[in-house]
């Protein structure tokens, strides 16, 4: 039932409660308050639906991604073979659909290779701006990426395990995605860097 009809059988309600010979005074009082309420009502309802709305907005949409869609990425290197790939904590690297965060190429070439991450449908290129914590050239537990247009922030914080033969397997780890006017997001990891 609507709400304006709720109010109506409420004010009905009420005039049969009162004295049924109400002056047309008081019965305009009655409507008027009633319409306030209504429109009181409608305000609250109008300003949590815009407030739930603006909390979207303020959410990064971070999709988990598969290799067949990102091989779709035009100029990309070969995303099959050797990689650096971060799959999300509780999905399986082999029979997920979508098991992958994070995902950089390993090409044998002078310069790093982009990686990618995907927001929204889109795939975003991101370019390693920074590392730490690794001792002696140990791998990195701490690195940073960003987007070429400076839109997203990567940051990786990662408890590295064993290496085994040119494998280094990632035990655990986070992955927090910033973006400009957007709540950070986190993702728990585990994956490996390798061939």
């Amino acid at each position: 039932m609507p709400v304006t009809a709720q109010f109506d059988n409420i004010r009905s309600d009420v005039s049969l409660l009162c004295d049924c010979r109400i002056d047309n005074k008081k019965e305009k009082e009655v409507k008027a308050w009633f319409n306030g309420l209504k429109f009181a009502l409608f305000g609250i309802f109008l300003a949590m639906s815009f407030q739930a709305q603006a909390a979207d907005e303020l959410n990064i949409d971070l999709e988990l991604f598969n290799l067949d869609e990102l091989e779709k990425v035009p100029d990309i290197a070969p995303v099959r073979g050797c990689s650096y790939a971060l799959i999300q904590h509780d999905k399986d690297r082999w029979d997920s659909k979508y098991p992958f965060v994070f995902f950089q190429p390993l090409v044998d070439s002078p310069y790093p290779t982009e990686a990618y991450i995907s927001v929204s449908g889109e795939f975003i290129a991101l370019e390693e701006i920074a590392t730490g914590g690794g001792e002696n050239g140990d791998f990195p537990p701490y690195q940073f990426f960003h987007s070429f247009d400076d839109e997203y922030l990567v940051f990786l914080d990662l408890v590295v395990g064993e290496a085994v033969a040119d494998i280094i397997e990632i035990d655990s780890g986070l992955v927090t995605v910033i973006a400009t006017g957007k709540k950070p997001f986190r993702s728990r990891v585990y994956g490996a860097k390798g061939c």
